[in-house]
């Protein structure tokens, strides 16, 4: 079926002819009125409010408004063998705050480097694939789709984009797949998406750290695609594991610069040492070196569905059997009624010390 635009899709109107499957539209359909971009009501972010754990949680436990979160939540994947606790960056946050994170060698580097109240639980990613609310019906898997990820912008720093160059590799490669879309992050999407629609591609709306259905969101896109590929490294690729996607690395390689962080080195907020050390985790170099080479491809139709090997590590990674019961979650989200209290008179005698300080 050819369209040229279609009100529910998650694309702007162009006057770009498509060639989509109806099967396919009704899936971007659903992704689009099920989890549309919904920003989360609030003046600033926490780490549990992030891409919308803080409302997934709520939904969970049947709240019907989100309560103010006392702690701090690791929601990203850290794949690297983290031997520097700064790498987990919770270590600057108030000392008397819950701090939760995915593994038991992060628990043990923070409490060696002095942070208190550390604990070992799963990714919030973990909670949306356990979720009750989320209907895996609604999202079935198209054969022949490719979701192409290409790197996306920071919230620190936008460095420009080099996406024409990754979509000329998408358009080298586009006669072995049926369906071709491409996932921008949300900070990206409006300034991007012209150019992935110029090409023949959709571009779909990935996830907003400002949004309450991200979690959600990411779930149903990865679940209706048979393929996924990037260019670059990130918690996007355990996500797509976790969804049984036959999941590459291909075309070419993204790693932001150094000079695109130099603003926050003169600002004083990073060290220029710790920002030439993280990169290199995100780098061509280490990819080639580590475990997780094989999924460097020429062709992302060579990909194959994660075995069982590889599902238990997905697991491990997000810590899956760390996951909290109702029970815990509300205690360390600081939900309950001790939780709010003490978490507001904290807030309220730090804010007295800076006023007399």
């Amino acid at each position: 079926m050819k369209i040229n635009n279609c009100p529910n899709l998650i694309y702007p109107q162009s006057s770009i002819n498509l060639e989509i499957e109806d099967s396919f539209i009704k899936t971007l359909d659903t992704i689009s009125n099920y989890y549309p971009y919904t920003p989360l009501l609030k003046s600033k972010l926490l780490t549990p409010d992030r891409f919308g754990f803080s409302y997934l949680a709520a939904q969970r436990l049947n709240l019907s408004s989100i309560p103010r979160s006392f702690c701090d939540w690791i929601h990203g994947w850290i794949w690297w063998d983290v031997e520097d606790y700064r790498d987990i960056q919770m270590d600057v946050n108030p000392q008397n705050i819950t701090k939760v994170v995915n593994k038991r060698k992060f628990c043990e580097l923070l409490i060696e480097a002095g942070v208190n109240n550390v604990f070992l639980g799963a990714l919030p990613y973990a909670y949306v694939l356990n979720s009750k609310k989320y209907d895996a019906g609604l999202f079935p898997r198209l054969a022949k789709t490719l979701l192409c990820i290409p790197s996306h912008t920071s919230e620190v720093e936008k460095p420009k984009l080099k996406l024409s160059k990754y979509l000329d590799y998408i358009e080298s490669i586009k006669g072995s797949f049926k369906t071709i879309a491409v996932c921008l992050f949300h900070l990206d999407y409006y300034d991007y998406s012209p150019l992935v629609l110029s090409r023949g591609f959709i571009p779909l709306m990935g996830a907003a750290p400002d949004c309450a259905n991200s979690l959600f969101r990411t779930r149903s896109i990865f679940d209706s695609f048979e393929y996924v590929t990037t260019n670059c490294l990130g918690s996007h690729i355990l996500y797509a594991l976790a969804a049984g996607c036959k999941t590459s690395i291909s075309g070419p390689f993204y790693c932001d610069p150094v000079d695109a962080y130099l603003d926050e080195v003169r600002k004083g907020t990073l060290k220029l040492d710790f920002i030439e050390r993280y990169l290199y985790y995100f780098s061509l170099d280490y990819l080639q070196s580590s475990d997780y080479s094989d999924f460097l491809l020429d062709h992302p139709i060579q990909a194959s569905v994660p075995n069982s090997t590889l599902q238990n590590l997905v697991n491990s990674e997000l810590g899956i059997e760390h996951l909290y019961s109702n029970g815990e979650l509300f205690d360390k989200l600081g939900w309950t009624l001790s939780g709010q209290v003490k978490g507001h008179l904290f807030g309220a005698s730090r804010k007295i010390k800076r006023i007399f300080s």
